[in-house]
């Protein structure tokens, strides 16, 4: 949240403004209105810290302060006590810690794009191993066989041509007699 806060005539106070506080203008002196739900014109810097600790510890992220400026004219900022600054670190750690989980969340949905991304990719890459497999195979068996007709060719030309021979000289020994 970025402020510290003290008492001042008994009112919760901004002791300091910085940060993002500081920028959407919040500045020393301004009276803490409300925490959360509760009236804060009476609460001490240590119920506000342990009001942060109670709500950070139950899982809540964003805790509501309403601040009023402080009208007529400005004192000097009161001095932060130790309650007020563990309030206000509680805060920033809620805040960073909000921020952290939105990036977490975010972090996860992109690891989880990119796994199913990869099991996608795996998926194919199996496929295609598949398909080169069955292909491969495919080609063994189309080039065993081609041999195979081939050597049958082969006995088939050479058996017509012992015929023929056989023939032929059956023909000379015919011719002869």
């Amino acid at each position: 949240m970025g402020v510290s806060l003290g008492v001042l005539d008994g009112a919760l106070v901004v002791a300091e403004a910085r940060g993002d506080a500081a920028a959407a203008g919040l500045e020393a002196g301004d009276v803490v209105v409300s925490v959360g739900d509760e009236d804060a014109t009476d609460l001490e810097p240590k119920a506000a810290a342990a009001k942060v600790r109670k709500a950070r510890d139950a899982g809540v992220r964003d805790i509501d302060f309403v601040f009023a400026r402080r009208l007529g004219p400005r004192e000097p900022a009161p001095e932060s006590t130790p309650a007020a600054d563990a309030a206000a670190a509680a805060l920033e750690r809620s805040d960073r810690e909000a921020a952290l989980e939105r990036e977490l969340e975010g972090t996860k949905r992109a690891l989880d794009k990119a796994a199913a991304f990869a099991r996608s990719l795996d998926a194919k890459h199996k496929e295609s191993l598949r398909r080169e497999k069955v292909r491969h195979e495919l080609v063994g068996d189309a080039s065993s066989r081609a041999d195979a007709l081939e050597k049958q060719l082969v006995e088939a030309k050479m058996q017509l041509a012992q015929t023929a021979l056989e023939n032929g000289e059956l023909r000379m020994q015919l011719r002869n007699s």
